[in-house]
């Protein structure tokens, strides 16, 4: 299995999902520090979303990063090719 990606559709779906993936944190973590729940269940279901939130957060951060770097390799070797065959 290649670490790298090569196609630019796949990358940039990449880093979509990792952009998703961030935002739903955010929205998670917004959700459950705005909730007003008055009942032990729903004080549980506001500290489980903040938990997930703040757990989505860094996987995005991980997957953009990651596309991130697949774009720069794809650069810097175009870079490469193009200088070698000078």
């Amino acid at each position: 299995m290649r670490f790298l990606e090569y196609k630019t559709e796949k990358i940039i779906n990449g880093m979509f999902l990792g952009g998703i993936v961030y935002f739903v944190g955010y929205i998670l973590i917004y959700l459950a520090s705005s909730s007003t729940a008055s009942s032990l269940t729903g004080h549980y279901i506001a500290v489980g979303m903040l938990y997930l939130g703040t757990f989505c957060k860094p996987i995005g951060i991980i997957v953009i990063f990651k596309f991130l770097c697949d774009v720069l390799y794809k650069i810097l070797k175009t870079l490469d090719k193009y200088n070698n065959e000078q």
